[in-house]
């Protein structure tokens, strides 16, 4: 009687254990696999952003110490392509200010890939930062041109629209990424 209680009664149990290994396994590899995925996926848009920024962040530089460089290499327009005020304020104003405050989201993004902890508030401040000068480029030259002033060539014009949309599209990321590393 004991041998058919001993296998009536833990028969049922030893065959769910044996389920359960596997299940575990599968759900493991399924966590361990989309860690890997967010990983990457992480890895992935702090070097889109690091690499939007320096451009950004050195076309700026270039365009302040050196605007005929700059235009050289296509990342201004002329000068007698654009507004003269409009000039000065895009190499000049924008800038300086630009040099000084957009390191901030491809520090941000580096520091997201190697994890370091503070990387979320930057990137709230840098992408904050990005989205302005963004919408300033794209609203500047909009009512500036329908104001019927010079804003550069067809195709730089072009360039500028893409870049902001490139850089509200990254700065987004960034706040989406931040806010889930947040726990909000």
């Amino acid at each position: 009687m004991k041998a058919l209680t001993k296998s009536i009664t833990f028969a049922p149990i030893d065959a769910g254990c044996s389920y359960v290994a596997p299940v575990m396994l599968a759900l493991y590899t399924s966590k361990t696999k989309k860690h890997e995925d967010t990983k990457q996926m992480i890895t992935a848009v702090g070097v889109v952003v690091i690499l939007v920024g320096l451009i950004v962040w050195i076309g700026q530089l270039l365009s302040f110490v050196a605007p005929e460089i700059a235009t050289k290499i296509g990342l201004n327009s002329p000068e007698e392509e654009m507004d003269q005020s409009l000039y000065i304020i895009e190499t000049k104003a924008n800038g300086l200010s630009d040099i000084l405050l957009t390191w901030t989201l491809p520090l941000s993004g580096f520091l997201m890939i190697i994890d370091q902890k503070s990387w979320p508030f930057l990137a709230l401040i840098g992408s904050g930062i990005y989205i302005y000068f963004a919408f300033l480029t794209i609203f500047s030259r909009y009512f500036l041109k329908n104001r019927g002033k010079k804003i550069g060539s067809p195709s730089d014009v072009k360039v500028a629209y893409i870049f902001s949309v490139i850089w509200i599209i990254c700065s987004f990321l960034m706040i989406g990424l931040a806010i889930q590393a947040l726990g909000y």
